[in-house]
Formats: structure tokens, sequence, C-alpha cells
């Protein structure tokens, strides 16, 4: 084993100061890990009573708050970035911070509509007599005819080619997310030890996400159907907007709208809670799940306000962003958009809600407190 792996062993509490150790270089003599040179200054110490003597955690409470984990992650977030300032940590903590959010999306979407309001279909419009429509559509359909089996081919192909990189996206980020929350809880900026203390944890979390993906598929048909059957059929086979399918639709939109808000709940819950949770407790993405879930049901509202304000913590953060590029005439926008070097110029973005996600869950005390350490220079 190297030494940056028992470093990161002992940091999380695997391996304690009393454990015995032995390299060549020691002879025939084994030694307490915490009274080896090099390594007693890392050894995880037992949680500690304040959030003043572990910045980025808070003190366990019976009254769990969203704001007071905020002030506890700003300065554990200064303590680990510039106190000292070291850019060989930042693009080590930067790359984690990249895997972490390997193929997330980091803001929303904007669509532009174009219409032009002199132009007014008349009453009995009917899309199969516009002209040219009827001679496309025949002219798609005969080659289709001809040469549907190699399209279908095509398009499978890209179909497995695309679930394909998905699934490599997928289990990277799995890797970057324990990478970086042992990264920031340890204060350290590994990148390989950690990849490999931590790779059964993202296997399980790969495999918890590749179900969740199925399910929320399996979620999404019925809807889907209702938006095809119910609204969009009707109307091409009327060749005019039907009464029925505006409800069907309308239902549908709500659907979809529930639906988001819940599956935005459990990616929320997962990436602040349930990842913390396998990390210190060495669980299974479904075994933590069994430990959050009671709190959960017991502080159901608590952790849906928890949602929210994150939302707004969020919006803030995006808010920065886009003003610190707006001030760098557009330069720091631009490192934004490579890889990893965008990572790196936010990097006290993920540290910060990093620190705040585990100081909130820190609120609840017992395992789901995690000793927030800060190494000695």
């Amino acid at each position: 084993m190297e030494e940056a792996e028992l470093k990161a062993l002992l940091a999380r509490g695997t391996i304690a100061p009393g454990d015995l150790v032995w390299n060549e270089s020691m002879g025939d003599k084994w030694m307490p890990a915490g009274d080896v040179p090099g390594l007693c200054g890392v050894a995880r110490p037992p949680p500690v009573p304040s959030a003043a003597a572990a910045p980025g955690i808070a003190e366990p409470s019976d009254r769990v708050s969203c704001v007071a984990p905020v002030a506890p992650a700003w300065q554990g977030m200064k303590e680990r970035l510039f106190r000292p300032f070291s850019m060989a940590g930042w693009f080590g903590l930067g790359v984690s911070a990249w895997l972490a959010s390997l193929g997330q999306s980091q803001g929303g979407g904007a669509f532009n509509w174009n219409w032009r309001g002199d132009r007014k279909l008349p009453e009995d419009w009917d899309w199969r007599s516009e002209t040219g429509i009827g001679e496309a559509l025949g002219k798609a359909g005969a080659f289709v005819e001809q040469h549907g089996a190699t399209l279908a081919w095509i398009v499978a192909a890209g179909v497995a080619a695309a679930v394909a990189f998905g699934l490599l996206i997928l289990w990277l980020r799995c890797h970057g997310k324990f990478m970086l929350l042992d990264n920031v809880v340890s204060d350290t900026a590994e990148v390989r030890a950690p990849w490999t203390t931590f790779k059964q944890h993202a296997g399980s979390l790969f495999k918890w996400n590749i179900g969740y993906v199925l399910v929320c598929f399996v979620a999404l048909l019925p809807i889907l159907a209702l938006v095809l059957m119910g609204g969009v059929a009707p109307c091409i086979r009327s060749g005019r907007l039907l009464p029925s399918a505006t409800v069907s639709l309308s239902l549908a939109g709500l659907l979809l709208a529930v639906y988001a808000l819940a599956t935005s709940f459990v990616s929320r819950f997962l990436e602040d809670f349930v990842i913390p949770i396998m990390y210190n407790l060495d669980l299974t993405a479904t075994e933590a799940w069994g430990r959050f879930l009671p709190l959960l049901r017991k502080r159901f509202w608590g952790f849906v306000l928890y949602g929210f304000f994150y939302a707004v913590l969020s919006a803030a953060a995006g808010a920065f962003i886009v003003m610190l590029a707006v001030v760098t005439c557009c330069v720091a926008g631009c490192l934004m958009l490579l890889p990893v070097v965008g990572a790196v110029v936010t990097l006290p973005v993920p540290v910060f809600f990093r620190l705040y996600s585990v100081g909130y869950l820190a609120q609840f005390g017992g395992d789901f407190s995690l000793p927030v350490v800060r190494q000695e220079d």
C-alpha cells in the first residue's frame, strides 16, 4: 500500500492511530500508525464538540436550521482554498470537482421562440392540404420504406454509442463524488488515493444510479403516452386542435412538473446526504438510503425547505459567476467553458456547497456527523 492510500485510510478512520503498520525502511519493527513521522498529522480525530473547532461543520442541535451551516461552510471554504493558497492544491481539488460534476447541467437553458403575430392561420386550416406537405411526407415515407433496414441499424448504433458514453460519464462522476467529498472533509487535494480507496463505494453508487434511471424512465412512459395518445395523435387525425387534446396536454404538463420536482429532490438528497452517509459509515448506496429515509420521514418538511433554500443559494452562486464573467470582460466565462479549467476557476462554489450539505447533515448528530479535519501545515 502506498503512503497516499494509507493517509486516506487514516483520515477516513478505517485505520486507527494505534494500529500497527510497517514498511521496508523499518526493518523488523512494527509501529503504531500515529507514531510514524508524516502519518500522525492525518489521523482522523473523534467528532469535535463545536463548529468552531472544525471549520465547515455545524454543532448537532435539536433545532435544525438551513441558515446555520452557511457561515461555517463559508469559513471552511476559505480555510481550504486561501489559507494558504496553493495552485497545486487548487488544481488537484479542481480535478475532483470536475469529475464530480461531469455530465451534469451547470445551468438552465433557453429556448428562442420565433413567432410572427401578423401571420394567422385560417379557421378551416388543415395541415394535410398545405402546399408541399403531402408531397414531402410521401417522399419521406418512400425513402424510409426503401432504406428502412439501414436507418434502423444507424439508429441502433447511435443509441448504443450514446448509452455507452453516458454510462462512462456516470461511472467517472460516481468516483468524482467520493473524491471531492474525501478531499473536502480531510482537507487534501489527492486524486489517486481517494479514487482507489472509494472505488467500491463509487461502484455501488454507479449501480444504484443505473437502477434509478431505469425507474425514472418507466415512470415517464405514462406521461409520454398521455402526450402522444391523448394530445398529439387526435390532433393529427382530425387536422385541428381539439379541446380534449388541450386537457390531456395540460394534465401531462402538470404531471411532468411534479415528476421533475420529485426527481430533483431525490437527486439533491442523494448528493448531499446519502453519499456522505455512505462515506462516513462504509455503506452501500441502498444501505445508506435505508439510514436516511427514516430521518427524511421524521423531518420531511425540513428537508423540503432545505431543497428550496439550496436552490436559492445556487441561484446566488450562479449570479456571482455571471457577474464575475462580466467584470472580467468574459475572460472568466471563456475559461469556465474549458474542461477541468472551468472547475478550477469556480472551485469555491462546489467546496462551499459540499461543506454546507455536510454541515446541515451534522446537525442531526450521531452517525450523520462527519468530522471535518483541518490539516496542519
